[in-house]
């Protein structure tokens, strides 16, 4: 049985935590074309989709194979994150979304990185990676929470860490827009 030692809950993390969930939801909702405009840096935008998606899942319980809020598991908790936030559609499970990407050291780790760790013999756990040592995840125990990745039941169940290439909407709308090029194999002969 998966146990979440070092898990905390969402009423654990004191009002700095509760004002960047706000921030994150209002500025979500308030997100416009002209990301680049905003000042804001990559991290930060990053950071505030995974906020707004915890904010939105706070209290799903854990169900293993569960697709929606009524119960939840990690890897489709992290594929749901990536597709509605970055237009990425990663693998439904936890062992194949460890195969997408390219490894990051842990003391290279930004928003939006995935966390693997092995949560029993045969069983994988995802998580992403927030900031300040913080992941959001699915705990069998506490359902969608936030977790220190330093805390020792998850530092002896760590695997990996792995960067996808994140694209936000607005990389979308560019891409939507750009000039599209009709190329076949014959003509590349």
């Amino acid at each position: 049985m998966f146990t979440d030692k070092g898990a905390y809950s969402f009423n654990q993390f004191g009002a700095s935590f509760f004002a960047r969930i706000l921030f994150a939801a209002v500025f979500t909702l308030s997100l416009q074309p002209a990301v680049a405009n905003t000042g804001l840096s990559e991290n930060a935008i990053v950071e505030s989709r995974i906020l707004a998606h915890y904010h939105d899942w706070s209290g799903t319980r854990h169900k293993l194979g569960g697709h929606s809020h009524s119960g939840v598991d990690c890897s489709y908790f992290i594929r749901s994150l990536f597709s509605a936030h970055f237009n990425l559609e990663l693998p439904r499970t936890a062992s194949a979304q460890q195969g997408e990407g390219t490894p990051v050291a842990l003391s290279e780790l930004q928003p939006g990185d995935l966390l693997f760790f092995r949560s029993g013999p045969t069983r994988h756990h995802v998580g992403v990676y927030l900031n300040d040592q913080q992941f959001v995840h699915v705990s069998s125990q506490l359902g969608v929470t936030s977790s220190n990745l330093n805390d020792r039941y998850w530092k002896s169940r760590f695997v990996t860490a792995r960067r996808v290439k994140l694209k936000t909407p607005e990389d979308q709308a560019v891409l939507d827009t750009a000039p599209v090029v009709q190329a076949s194999f014959s003509s590349l002969e």
